[in-house]
């Protein structure tokens, strides 16, 4: 299993694990993603920015996510407080092939996003998700993020806002 920054050839396919999340929190009845949100136009500059990365098991995409060091405009406001006001990595839009899932694959994403940001001088990490969204949640909270507040996304719609210090957790 290896994570590496997707490319413009991989974009249907992350798609397609898109829209099996989609359908995945349709079927939750959590109204995230419902919208045509992240569409193939989102993924696309995602790649272009070399913001997406893609962990691949045996040459297959198994999973995706979004890395960014640049600042979240939705995360500008929040009801309640950021740990800290200092330079973050944020991670957006992490979706896992169904066939893989419960098996830490989001973990792995979380954990290469740590090692990204370390290496990269910063020692805070954001994410979102919406309250709804109790595998997310979940996920989010067995990796160390401490809960925040709330932060309002595209179309005003809240999201429950998460962020965790790794300043001493990789050597």
């Amino acid at each position: 299993m290896e994570i590496r920054k997707a490319e413009l050839k991989d974009k249907e396919e992350i798609y397609k694990i898109i829209q099996y999340a989609q359908a995945y929190l349709k079927e939750q009845e959590v109204p995230q993603w419902q919208n045509g949100y992240p569409s193939i136009e989102v993924i696309t500059m995602d790649i272009v920015s070399g913001n997406n990365y893609v962990m691949v098991d045996e040459e297959k995409i198994v999973g995706s996510c979004m890395i960014s060091f640049e600042e979240d405009k939705y995360y500008k406001v929040i009801e309640g407080q950021w740990l800290a006001d200092k330079p973050y990595a944020v991670i957006h839009r992490v979706a896992i092939d169904p066939k893989c899932k419960g098996k830490g694959l989001a973990t792995e994403f979380f954990n290469f996003a740590q090692l990204q940001a370390y290496k990269n001088g910063v020692n805070y990490i954001r994410v979102d998700t919406h309250e709804k969204n109790s595998s997310m949640r979940r996920c989010i909270e067995k990796n160390g993020f401490k809960q925040c507040g709330v932060v309002y996304v595209m179309d005003n719609a809240p999201r429950i806002a998460y962020e965790k210090e790794i300043e001493n957790e990789i050597q």
